[in-house]
């Protein structure tokens, strides 16, 4: 959900919830069958050149960008699913943004609350599995814990949670290499979300592993998100917006 100043808050169906804790979600690959660990290959880097009018991936995120520095709020829920669509047993975090500095992710296992994030300004709360892991190891799992983000080194785990928690509201793929950028998008049909016509765009990645990864990234008619889905293997993950 993302709404403008001027206009009410977007409310989005979700078929299938889960997290996205920071901006980063592990993919999993298909296995080869072997028990020994795969020796890593070198990913292409080659990028085709684009066809007459094509655009490229990262033409189509500059434009996203310019549309979400405008936003008043937005609400981000990441979920997984196998290809077939049946939900992973893995957790769920829903993200809430209010402009100009307040945030609020919660990771869950049902009703259950593993982690809280929460951000007001320059302050910084945060209670749960994050807590107990990387913060204070001694605090229980429901101890509020307050941060100063001036007291935190930024090249820890701590420090890049904090930075992102303060930071503007951005895509997951707000930070790309040059190569990724570079690719062409292919437009893919148009799917309605909760009264939001999105026209649907997609593009390729392959892992240092050799495995291919299928993306599709939805846009509606004012260039603001609707959906991610990365599909790598047998596993599907959805970010609705």
């Amino acid at each position: 959900m993302i709404s403008h100043p001027s206009r009410h808050p977007v409310t989005r169906h979700v078929s299938s919830l889960i997290a996205l804790l920071i901006a980063v979600s592990t993919l999993a690959a298909c296995s080869s069958g072997d028990s020994s660990d795969p020796e890593p290959t070198t990913a292409p880097t080659a990028t085709l050149p684009l066809a007459p009018g094509q655009q490229s991936l990262g033409q189509l995120l500059d434009g996203v960008e310019v549309q979400l520095a405008t936003i008043a709020s937005a609400r981000t829920v990441f979920s997984s699913q196998t290809a077939g669509g049946t939900p992973t047993t893995s957790p769920v975090t829903t993200e809430e943004y209010i402009a100009p500095d307040s945030r609020r992710i919660v990771t869950s296992n049902g009703t259950t609350v593993v982690d809280e994030q929460i951000a007001i300004g320059a302050m910084v709360y945060m209670r749960g599995s994050f807590v107990s892991t990387a913060v204070a190891p001694m605090l229980g799992s429901d101890i509020w814990v307050n941060i100063d983000p001036a007291l935190v080194p930024a090249d820890t785990p701590v420090g890049n949670v904090v930075s992102y928690l303060t930071g503007p509201y951005r895509m997951p793929f707000a930070s790309i290499s040059d190569d990724m950028r570079s690719r062409g998008v292919t437009q893919a049909g148009q799917i309605d979300i909760a009264g939001r016509t999105c026209t649907v765009w997609i593009f390729v990645d392959t892992t240092s592993f050799g495995d291919r990864i299928d993306y599709a990234l939805s846009i509606d008619a004012q260039g603001l998100p609707c959906s991610l889905t990365e599909r790598a293997g047998t596993v599907e993950n959805l970010t609705t917006f």
